[in-house]
């Protein structure tokens, strides 16, 4: 009897997937300073140097139409790019964009996807340098490529992190989520019953955080005004607990995050008991936050506290002590991430 012998993705888990496709991928080039596995790409042509992300959207995958708007849906494709590129302390400069549509779209319909990207290119002051529009087989496509620049000074790369470092995050987590899970329930709902109405009233804010996110594009001005340079960086899309992993194991470090720091919305609360939901599983594995975590050194504590609209969570340490959720009453448990092959 023939045994299958190949190993599922799931075995080693999306990320491990993208390390074991990575490693083929050597840096050969000097000029390469961060490449595949990361939020971005940097390359160091001359200064500054030339930084690139990129973020595919795909339908029934990423993104569903009964409930997505197109405006948001261009406006939030842009959003995570950008995102991505910002995590390197880049200024992003313009964007390249391809999209694939199926024969049910319209002009109209493209019209109000682009809608939403322009407002994205206004809101962050960038230009669409290229474009391209394929017709598919299989719904809406859209990718974009994010290009921009930083001095080589104050780049921030992943693996920069050292034990100590302070972790810290933009803002509160889990929203998006349960935004995310207040829609699929409605339309459920709609499904079952079509003359049912939906009920999003007080949801607002969990509905904004997953159909149009925004940026804390103010983190970066005053991290420029304040003359201070993150150590390593990662922009949540899948969570934070894939984020502080991603930026333990790059920088060979363990981590510390303490339960009672995770900056949790009051409507977010709200909504997981809602929905039976544990708002701090919600939190740390819920994705699309569309946050910043951001290592800082110890000896600038005082005016990370001061100065950076960010909550302290925790911080790097040696590599031997892992990486811990730690409790309120003190106890460690280890922290872990869908997609890390567990």
């Amino acid at each position: 009897m023939h045994t299958d012998t190949r190993t599922p993705i799931s075995q080693i888990g999306k990320f491990g997937l993208i390390e074991r496709i990575s490693g083929a991928f050597t840096h050969k080039e000097s000029a390469t300073l961060q490449g595949v596995g990361a939020d971005g790409a940097a390359m160091l042509y001359q200064e500054p140097v030339t930084v690139s992300a990129q973020a595919l959207f795909l339908e029934g995958v990423h993104f569903d139409l009964s409930y997505t708007p197109l405006q948001h849906l261009g406006y939030k494709v842009v959003v995570r790019a950008l995102g991505q590129l910002m995590a390197m302390n880049a200024q992003p400069r313009h964007l390249l964009i391809t999209a694939g549509l199926s024969k049910r779209f319209f002009v109209e319909d493209v019209d109000r996807l682009f809608g939403g990207v322009e407002a994205a290119c206004n809101e962050y002051q960038v230009e669409v340098a290229g474009l391209d529009v394929e017709s598919s087989y299989t719904g809406l496509t859209i990718s974009v490529t994010a290009v921009g620049e930083a001095e080589s000074a104050a780049l921030t790369i992943r693996r920069g992190g050292q034990p100590t470092d302070l972790l810290c995050i933009t803002g509160n987590l889990g929203a998006a989520y349960m935004g995310l899970q207040l829609l699929e329930r409605e339309k459920a709902l709609f499904n079952s019953a079509p003359k049912t109405r939906p009920q999003l009233q007080g949801k607002e804010y969990i509905l904004q955080r997953h159909l149009r996110p925004t940026l804390r594009k103010e983190l970066f001005t005053i991290l420029q005004r304040e003359s201070l340079i993150p150590t390593s960086m990662c922009f949540l899309v899948h969570g934070l607990a894939q984020g502080v992993l991603a930026m333990a194991n790059a920088s060979g470090c363990g981590a510390k995050i303490y339960v009672e720091k995770i900056p949790i919305a009051s409507k977010t609360f709200e909504m997981a008991q809602e929905l039976n939901f544990d708002a701090l599983v919600c939190a740390l594995n819920g994705g699309d936050d569309y946050e910043f975590l951001i290592g800082m050194p110890l000896a600038v504590y005082e005016t990370v506290a001061k100065e950076l609209p960010v909550d302290i969570i925790g911080h790097l340490c040696d590599a031997s002590q892992g990486s811990l959720l730690v409790t309120p009453e003190g106890n460690s448990l280890p922290l872990s991430a869908p997609g890390w092959g567990e």
